[in-house]
């Protein structure tokens, strides 16, 4: 929000002036605003009011040099004007010169301390710092200042949903809705703390509020088509994510939304246009990057697959669910992550990340990087691999949760395992693809014998000499897991009935027995 200076004595021509240029961006008529200022500056050179209405009407235009200039000079000429340090602090903080703008906030505040809509700006760029607490106190400030201030409440809500404070959060965003019935996004924020919760109907009724306050919130749109695609109401998504796209064509994450909604249905070209734009678009949109990614290793296409997927850590990801190898404060430093340097004489950590499963496929990179002629390898893992890991000697170390900080000293380079196929230049044609690449100790293996029928002796062709395991549920947890477990057993019925195939059922914990 902007906001103007306090009156001050201008002449009647330039008073004039600011009524007109007031008036016309009020209608959304910018440029014509600005002529008008200019000739009110024309006038009075060193009128804060114009110079202030000069810096909202550059901003706005794009012009942030002009701006600035603008506003630097309306403070020079009005220093204990709050209003005008507000908007200064706004241009700065929107690009990104994060200490100057903190700075122009606290000094607005200092000048005027019951400032709501200062401390919800110091707040939101206290959290876009990481400083959550002082984020908090500062919307809480602009709370106490303006308790029908919407925006803070709404802003509040969001700082606490990302703190997993999921019913402090709907409190705020209820408080915001009470104070403005008509504020489109706390009703869209609300949607999505309710759709992160599972209550469907209710997120679908919040989303349709916000757009009932503004028809062209591309945003609540673009979020009603996400949960109409997970409940498998593609034509309602797709026509919901073409109305955000046509209330706003340059909205990027719309375009990211859209990639998945056409990605679901297997409309493969235009899911990948569709991403494309969005990074055309913004080009740090990671979860855009990150679908492309998937889409393209899924296409075999994997020199422009593997680089995309490094996208997956970024800290920009909402959903990362992986980060680094810890290390303490004032201990050894994180060595180099390894971007496929020489590991000829070195000593290298391969990082585990996201699932079991994952780890079991992209292990069998490590024989690529032992012929590389480290010095050293560790492979750090999930406990329930690590017996397994350790009997296949891919590695010299093995280690899962006693991992110290200290630990990084050791190494040279580290890397996440699931970057070794980019580094070691993975395409269709050179995949480690010998099988069997994991064997199974003679320990288990008697272990595990008399629990398991016999093999038939037809051979290959006779169905009783095969044992098949299916594994049919993974974890319940995770975010797609009604796509990819069954609900029970009883879904495979009917492989009981195939000719010559004796079922034999055994429930087991996979985290337990690998």
């Amino acid at each position: 929000m902007v906001s103007p200076s306090p009156p001050a004595l201008p002449s009647a021509e330039a008073a004039s002036c600011i009524q007109r240029s007031t008036a016309l961006y009020a209608r959304g008529q910018v440029r014509e605003a600005m002529a008008v200022v200019v000739h009110g500056l024309s006038l009075e050179p060193d009128n804060a009011v114009l110079l202030n209405h000069r810096g909202v009407l550059a901003a706005r235009l794009g012009d942030a040099a002009t701006a600035e200039a603008a506003y630097r000079r309306a403070i020079a000429l009005q220093p204990r004007d709050a209003y005008v340090h507000y908007n200064l602090g706004n241009l700065l903080k929107a690009h990104q010169r994060w200490q100057e703008a903190e700075g122009l906030y606290q000094r607005a505040l200092a000048l005027k301390p019951d400032y709501p809509e200062a401390w919800s700006n110091l707040g939101d760029l206290l959290k876009e710092r990481q400083r959550p607490q002082e984020a908090e106190a500062a919307y809480r400030r602009a709370i106490a200042a303006g308790p029908d201030y919407a925006i803070a409440h709404s802003n509040l809500g969001n700082l606490l949903q990302e703190q997993k404070r999921a019913d402090e959060a709907e409190a705020a965003y209820r408080r915001a809705i009470a104070v403005n019935p008509r504020y489109a996004k706390a009703h869209s924020n609300l949607g999505v703390l309710l759709k992160s919760q599972q209550r469907y109907a209710e997120a679908e009724a919040a989303y349709h509020a916000a757009l009932t306050a503004d028809p062209r919130d591309a945003a609540a749109y673009s979020n009603l088509s996400v949960l109409l695609l997970e409940q498998n109401r593609i034509a309602e998504a797709e026509a919901a994510c073409r109305k955000a796209l046509a209330a706003q064509a340059d909205y990027a994450s719309g375009w990211t939304n859209f990639g998945c909604l056409l990605q679901a249905q297997k409309r493969v070209e235009e899911a990948e246009a569709a991403y494309h734009r969005a990074l055309a678009l913004d080009p740090g949109e990671i979860d855009a990057r990150w679908n492309l990614s998937l889409l393209l290793l899924r296409r075999g296409r994997y020199a422009e697959g593997w680089p995309q997927y490094e996208s997956r850590y970024s800290v920009a990801r909402k959903e990362r669910k992986m980060a680094p190898p810890p290390v303490r404060p004032g201990g050894p430093p994180l060595p180099p992550q390894w971007r496929g340097e020489s590991l000829a004489g070195k000593s290298v950590l391969i990082w585990a990340e996201q699932g079991l499963g994952d780890e079991i496929q992209f292990v069998r990179y490590l024989p690529l990087i032992r012929a590389m002629g480290p010095r050293h390898i560790t492979l750090a893992c999930k406990p329930p691999l690590n017996s397994l890991f350790k009997s296949q000697r891919f590695a010299d170390r093995v280690i899962s949760m006693d991992w110290h900080p200290d630990m990084a000293g050791e190494f040279d380079y580290w890397s996440y395992l699931l970057s070794l196929p980019l580094h070691v230049g993975s395409t269709l044609d050179n995949l480690p693809a010998r099988l069997p690449y994991l064997t199974v100790s003679q320990e288990r293996i008697a272990r595990w014998s008399p629990r398991l029928p016999k093999p038939g002796l037809g051979g290959l062709r006779d169905l009783r000499g095969l044992r098949v395991g299916l594994v049919w549920k993974g974890s319940a947890t995770h975010r797609n897991d009604a796509n990819r477990s069954l609900p029970s057993l009883a879904a495979l019925a009917k492989l009981w009935s195939v000719p010559e195939v004796s079922p034999h059922i055994s429930v087991v914990n996979l985290r337990l027995s690998c």
